[in-house]
């Protein structure tokens, strides 16, 4: 596959393992969470192996701009913001 161009290379967040069992894994990820308070975002992942599905949610929305920063290249501005949603 092509790399989506707009992604970032590389995006450093800790992550929290809150349940892990052999088909399934979910965790919480933080983003910035030793930065200044103005980047930091989170965010729920859950693996799922049995249907080979990775999912993908909002802790809250307040987070989602910064979620987007950290994932893509640039900043991230109200209507590109919009955009992707």
């Amino acid at each position: 596959p092509r790399p989506f161009k707009a992604f970032s290379v590389k995006s450093e967040a800790d992550i929290i393992f809150l349940d892990a069992t052999k088909q399934k894994l979910s965790s919480k990820v933080f983003f910035t969470a030793d930065g200044p308070e103005s980047d930091y975002a989170e965010l729920y992942t859950n693996i799922d192996e049995t249907r080979s599905v990775l999912e993908i949610a909002e802790k809250d929305s307040e987070y989602r701009k910064n979620v987007l920063r950290s994932l893509t290249k640039g900043p991230i501005t109200e209507q590109s913001s919009r955009k992707r949603q």
